[in-house]
This record gives structure tokens, sequence and C-alpha cells, in this order.
């Protein structure tokens, strides 16, 4: 045992270390060798990983096993081969060693399992039924401490110990079937006998996942139901932090004051909600047997068996990769109050800085094609702070918000003069406002207006800092009756490089050639690229990631997915057999025809 705790000790010391400049953040990458899993062609689950068979099995049972093992099989392989999970990288190695502690006693289960982190959102983690087990980088960033995450991993590796999944496929086949113990059951009753079952499997990943792997880990005991707060919380941001006025606002452009909520309401959570039609239970229930388990042992254990920092630095690296993951998902306004939160800790990043420039081109994209619902939800379904951002977002006219987008852009731009793709969203977000009849000519004024004599002006103090509320009347008294937008870039006015870019690109907006084809939506972009005489004879194509799926009505379900990997390797080999007919060069990116040291080609 000692010789053991040292060899752990020595692993511990000599990590290497996954610290980030974050100032300068790079995106992760899949780094080493593709696992063999990833591309091959072999089954990716067998009845080893089922529940042993036995000679009370029927027919039916049988059958299900086999259509699990093909259903399982089709989507671990697409699952592998979606680019979502990731290896070689700081966080599947992080998770790894968590597991590594939770698994010390057991070095032949050990073996049988896989853990990867995927790049999703959502705060969840998940066991596929060959021993695979997935970590999303949304549950990463949520947590506390490493104890937490050790507590859900020991949850998904009895899912795979006690079969779960297979389980609860063939219970779900026997229900649907109507056996004769459900024949006096509606089918509301079977629905919900079937969802009681995958709830009793949960309850038993807690117990066992508790008692056999976290117990004798050297975690925290209480962390273990700490997690219940994880799961309660997960569909907030990582941090309340308030979105101040003044990231908007400046001395001359001012939001009208009822486009900004003077309180937010308070986050609460239900954690008694009806779980009757889920297949979890819900939070009390899972903490309530959680606080029983605890009561029989002492608090004893550690947050972190890891040093502290390293769960830090790799909790910091997981919510920079979730600015990326939301902006894929079009998610661009909870982008922004994420970028808000991590500007707190590191207000230089270059990499924040960019997230929001993209999440503002975003919403200006989405205005220009009059699909802004994606983005913006209703503030009235949201608490906590957040909900003070969507509610200016969502008060904001289309074209108003637009302007801000314009003004954010440029602000990032003046960050961060020599990126030129930040330029370029920046010139296009213009050209979108700019192609408005409203705001081509004389709408914006760059000259600081003259003003009122006949109203009360604020007396300046130059040795008293004026308070917002001060600079908010005194710049209400100068503009009179000028909108409030018509002022959007006074600040820049005296910006010569602004000047002549906003000269520009009015012009360009205006002109009949550019404003109308150079920026115009991918809708109407679409038809006129199979025009351009540069596609008529291309000498090579690249065919990315091809799917084949069969659709059939028929009941033998297992066999349509046997065909369907069958017919996409021929549909593969007859895009190529006609590519080379027509003389031209066919590459086809696909993660089945890698090798293990296609890194560069799985991460493009």
């Amino acid at each position: 045992m000692r010789v053991t705790f040292f060899i752990f000790l020595l692993l511990i010391l000599f990590l290497p270390s996954f610290a980030q400049d974050f100032n300068h953040y790079q995106p992760l990458a899949n780094s080493g060798d593709i696992p063999i899993e990833y591309i091959s062609e072999a089954a990716l689950i067998g009845y080893d990983d089922l529940t042993p068979a036995t000679n009370s099995d029927t027919y039916a049972e049988q059958k299900s096993k086999l259509d699990f093992i093909r259903f399982s099989d089709f989507y671990i392989r697409y699952l592998l081969r979606s680019g979502d999970l990731m290896f070689g990288d700081p966080l599947t190695a992080y998770v790894n060693r968590v597991a590594d502690i939770l698994l010390k006693d057991f070095p032949e289960l050990r073996e049988k399992f896989r853990f990867y982190v995927a790049r999703y959102p959502e705060v969840n983690a998940a066991c596929l039924p060959n021993g695979i087990v997935i970590v999303n980088i949304g549950l990463i960033a949520q947590l506390e401490n490493e104890a937490q995450l050790g507590f859900a991993l020991a949850h998904e590796i009895v899912h795979y110990v006690r079969k779960h999944g297979v389980d609860a496929f063939i219970e779900a086949n026997r229900i649907k079937r109507n056996s004769s113990d459900l024949r006096s059951y509606s089918k509301d009753e079977r629905i919900f006998a079937m969802l009681q079952y995958q709830k009793d499997q949960e309850f038993e990943a807690d117990e066992l996942g508790f008692l056999d792997y976290y117990l004798n880990s050297g975690y925290k005991l209480s962390e273990a139901e700490s997690m219940s707060d994880v799961l309660l919380y997960s569909d907030f941001p990582i941090d309340e932090v308030r979105f101040a006025n003044e990231n908007i606002e400046d001395e001359w452009f001012v939001l009208p004051q009822k486009y900004w909520k003077d309180t937010v309401d308070v986050i609460t959570a239900i954690e008694d909600f009806d779980d009757s039609k889920m297949t979890h239970p819900n939070i009390k229930k899972r903490r309530e047997n959680i606080q029983g388990l605890l009561k029989s042992y002492p608090n004893k254990g550690a947050e972190f068996i890891q040093p502290k920092e390293d769960f830090v630095n790799l909790r910091d690296i997981a919510r920079f990769e979730l600015c990326n993951l939301l902006l894929v998902q079009q998610q661009y306004v909870d982008v922004i109050y994420l970028v808000n939160v991590l500007e707190q800790k590191y207000p230089g990043s270059e990499y924040l800085q960019k997230s929001k420039a993209k999440a503002w081109y975003g919403l200006a994209k989405l205005v220009h094609e009059k699909q802004t619902r994606k983005a913006i939800r209703s503030a009235n379904k949201l608490k906590g702070e957040s909900q003070r951002l969507f509610f200016m977002m969502k008060s904001l006219s289309n074209n108003e918000l637009t302007i801000v987008a314009c003004r954010e852009l440029w602000k990032v731009h003046q960050s961060l003069p020599t990126d030129t793709i930040v330029f370029e969203m920046t010139e296009q977000a213009f050209s979108f406002l700019l192609s408005n009849a409203k705001y081509r000519n004389t709408y914006f004024t760059f000259v600081i207006p003259e003003s009122d004599t006949t109203v009360e002006k604020i007396p300046i103090d130059s040795a008293v800092e004026l308070s917002k509320y001060d600079k908010i009347k005194q710049t209400q008294n100068k503009v009179e009756n000028i909108e409030l937008f018509q002022m959007a870039f006074l600040q820049f006015a005296q910006q010569d490089d602004f000047l002549k870019f906003f000269t520009r690109v009015r012009s360009e907006a205006t002109s009949p050639v550019s404003g109308d084809t150079k920026y115009t939506s991918s809708r109407m972009r679409k038809h006129e690229i199979f025009k351009d005489p540069d596609f008529t004879s291309p000498e090579r194509i690249l065919v990315l990631d091809p799917l084949y799926f069969r659709v059939s009505s028929s009941r033998k379900a297992g066999d349509r997915f046997l065909s369907t990997l069958k017919y996409e390797q021929l549909f593969i080999e007859a895009v190529d057999k006609q590519a080379n007919t027509n003389g031209i060069k066919c590459t086809v990116l696909d993660a089945g025809c890698f090798n293990e040291a296609d890194a560069d080609k799985y991460n493009d």
C-alpha cells in the first residue's frame, strides 16, 4: 500500500503543467495519436459489455440485446467521429487522473473505461454502454472543486458496471410489447413504469457510486451532496456579475433608462419538481438519498487531491472554451454576459475581446437576416444578473441593436487594430447599418452639440469627479432634442481613422453594386455562387464528413444501421470514382479514413 501511494504521489508531483496565458488564449486542440476506437472498423460494443446471457433469457430479450448492440455501435461510432470528443488535451487528462483516483483499488475495472471531455455546453456527463464516459465542458465550467467531479464520475462508473443502458433498453421493449404482467396497464401507466425503472437506476448509480468508489477515494464526502446544487443551478451562468450600463454607454451615448432593469429577479430553483414524466428523479429526492448515506460516515476527505491551482486553471480553460461553444449555438447574448464575467478576472484577454466581437457581429447578422429571436430570449423567463442584459437587448429595436453592435465592434477594433477578422466583422456590421436609407446621410452627428442656454446646467468643478447621474443629466442638457442614437458615434468623432472608415463604408453601402451584393444574406447569395464561372470546372473537390442514413419502416431496425454503414462506404467510393472519371481530384475528409497519426486532420 505504501508503494502504491508513493507511486501515485510521484505521478501527481511530476504532472505536466497546463497553465494557459489567458490574455492570449489558444483554443484546445487534440494532440497525440488518435485513439484506435475513433477510427476502427471493428465493432465498438459486444456481448461482453452487456449483462451475461442466461438460460432464462427469452427470445425477445435476446433480440433486444442484439438490437441494442447494433443501435449502440452505430451511435457510438457516429459520436466518436463527430469531432465533439477530445483527446490528448489537458481537460481529458485531468478527468482521467480523477478516474485513476476513484478506481485505484480496481485496476482491472479501470482498464475497461475510457474517459473523454466533450465540446458540449450542457452541464452533464454520460456513460456509453461500452465503457466510454463523456464529461461535457459545460459541467467542468460549473464545478466548484475536484471532489464534485469525482462523484459525477463515480455515478457514471456504476451505469457501466451495472449495465444500466442495456437493462433499460430491454425493459423499455418489454413494456412496449405489453408483456403479460402489464396487460392491465394503460398506455400512460406503461410509460410511467418505464420512466420509474430509469429513475431507480439513477438512485442506484448515486448509492453505489458513493459506497463503492467515492467513499474510500479520499475526496470530501459532503461534496457528493453539494453536486446537487451544481445540477440544481445548472441553467444559470457560471457566476453572478452585474452587467453595468457603462459597458455600453459613454458620456454622449446613453440608452433610455427604461431599457435597463433597476432590480433583477432573485435566483431561485425548485428542487421538488414533478419528475413523473422524466428519466431522472428530481434534485430533492437525490439530495435526500445522498444525505441518508452521509449520516453513516464522518465527513472526511478533501475537496482537492490534486493541486487546487490545477483545477482552477482547467476550469477557467473550460469557461473560455464555453465562449466558443455558445457562439456556435448562436447564443450571442449569453456569450456577452459570459465575457463580462470572465473579464473580471482577465480584463486584458484578447480572446475574450474577440469572442465579444463575434457575439456582437452575430447579433448584427441576425438582425440583417431578421432572425434575432434565435439569440435573444425573453427576460421574463430569466433570473439573476443575466436577466438585466437580456432585458436591455430585448428593449432595443432591430435598428438600435445594430447601432449598439457597431459601437461595440469598433471599440474592439480599437483594442485589436491589427486583427483582420475583427476589422472585417466591424466593416460588415457597419455596412448592414448604413445600407438602411435612414442612416445613410445626415442621421448621425459627429459635432458636439452646443448647450441650450435656456436650460439650467450642472456646475462642473474640475476638482470633483462627477457621478454617473450627473454625467447623464449634463449630457441630456447638451443634446436638447437630438435623438439619443444620433450620437452613437460621437465618442469617436475626433478619430480620423473612424471618420474615414465611416465615410468609406457609407459610400460603399449606398453603391448599387457594393451595397446590394457585397454583404447580402446567405439566402440570396447562394443563388449567385453557382453562376460564377470559376465554379464550372473545378480541379479538386473536398467531401467533408459524408453521412448516409437509411430510413426504413422495417421492423428489423438493427439491420437498418448495418445497411447505413455499408451504403455510406459505397457512397464515398461512388463519389471518388465519379470525380476521377471527370478528372477531378477528390479529397474525402472523414474520420473513418484517418489513421492514428492524423490528429491534425482530425482537428481540421
